[in-house]
């Protein structure tokens, strides 16, 4: 009976024991489960909170050197481009080349068959020969003998050869007439002959070497033309002939362009000609690299006005020796001018007009302070701050153009 009784008491409190743990253990539950309600609805409170802040990307005010632009419109071309023509007719032998090929400076391009060139050299060469063994009989049987000059003679001849000379100057710079010129050519040429200073050339008109040796000089000349080199460095950009074609004098072969001469030529205002100068660098975008800022110079400056347009072309030379830009591309030049060193600015964007007033959004805190400004000079990126804002503040360059004074923001990108 007594047994009974200590294992109800043990049972009993065990049972208390095990309430009293179940108890503790919902009650630590429902603790932490408070904590971590109150926890979430912070985050969330918080989360709600950063999203009702404005995004906004900002960039620190520094100083630097700023200046004005003229904006001039540009097309690229080549020094050196040209078509090759034929210089003789002939069958097409050897295309050595494809369109795009580069080749250096006297490469050869095109091989003409040479076969009836060679022949008819051949046939002038025998045809010299032959006269130039008549001439030579001649010349020492000749009785064309060349008279004693005395010293009045030597003075006289002096004398016609420095008028001569001096008549090919006239003609040249317009002080007189062709026919005065012949008039006095022929009247020279006629006391060379008279006074025997022209016995050889005479021997050899006689006797038509002088013919035969102009004819051999056109025939080697012709056996070269079968030749077609290229005339400086450059690319292929088009080929009008195939091997096995028989072409003209005067076909056209293939075209040629020098990349490495590549120039650009713009048209600038009259009113910018105070800013130009050769020499002057100068800031270049092509439309096909719109990203991209690219350099070059002015080289050269026409003397004229278009009357009409009221414009003065301008040439800048551009480095292309990795052959990026091609004849034809457009371009715009920035020439810079007016430049302000150790200037406060901010990108041009950053700059608000509120009913006519310049402003521009600063980061204080959490909040978006707007601050009116005083401009000075600007280009299309950048704008000079005479007042307003100072060196190291955090200006808004992004986001800025649903603010309002004292908006709350959340940062969330920072411009170096």
């Amino acid at each position: 009976m007594k047994q009974a009784k200590t294992l109800v008491k043990v049972v009993t409190v065990v049972v208390i024991v095990a309430a009293l743990g179940v108890a503790s253990y919902f009650a630590f539950i429902k603790e932490e489960k408070k904590e971590l309600t109150e926890e979430i609805s912070a985050q969330e409170e918080q989360r709600e909170e950063s999203q009702s802040r404005l995004p906004v990307t900002v960039m620190k005010v520094k100083k630097g050197s700023i200046a004005q632009r003229a904006k001039i419109s540009a097309i690229a071309d080549v020094w050196e481009k040209s078509v090759i023509k034929a210089e003789t007719r002939g069958k097409v032998e050897q295309v050595n080349f494809r369109v795009g090929d580069y080749v250096p400076r006297g490469q050869v391009l095109i091989r003409l068959d040479d076969e009836e060139k060679k022949l008819d050299l051949s046939e002038k060469r025998a045809s010299k020969l032959e006269k130039y063994s008549k001439y030579l009989i001649k010349d020492r049987t000749s009785s064309l003998a060349l008279p004693q000059l005395g010293e009045e003679d030597r003075e006289k001849l002096a004398q016609w050869e420095k008028e001569y000379v001096q008549a090919q100057q006239d003609l040249r710079q317009g002080k007189i007439s062709r026919e005065e010129f012949d008039e006095i050519e022929a009247r020279y040429e006629e006391n060379l002959i008279l006074s025997g200073a022209m016995r050889e050339e005479i021997l050899r008109s006689s006797e038509n070497l002088s013919q035969a040796i102009v004819a051999e000089k056109l025939a080697e000349l012709d056996l070269k033309r079968t030749v077609i080199k290229s005339p400086f460095e450059g690319e292929i950009t088009e080929l009008m002939v195939s091997p096995g074609e028989m072409i003209q004098s005067g076909n056209d072969l293939l075209k040629i362009v020098n990349l490495r001469s590549l120039y650009l030529k713009g048209y600038a205002l009259e009113s910018e000609v105070q800013i130009l100068q050769e020499g002057l660098k100068v800031r270049v975008r092509f439309d096909a690299f719109p990203e991209q800022f690219y350099w070059g110079k002015i080289s050269a400056i026409s003397p004229e006005v278009d009357e009409e347009q009221k414009t003065i072309p301008i040439y800048i030379t551009i480095d292309n020796s990795e052959k990026r830009f091609y004849p034809g591309m457009h371009a715009e030049i920035d020439i810079e001018y007016n430049v302000h060193e150790e200037a406060i600015k901010v990108p041009r964007d950053a700059v608000l007009n509120r009913e006519g007033r310049y402003l521009v959004f600063v980061v204080e805190g959490d909040m978006a302070i707007w601050k009116y400004v005083t401009l000075g000079i600007m280009n299309d990126e950048e704008v000079e701050i005479l007042s307003g804002i100072t060196e190291g503040e955090q200006v808004i360059v992004e986001g800025q153009l649903t603010l309002a004074h004292q908006s709350r923001i959340r940062v969330d990108q920072v411009i170096e």
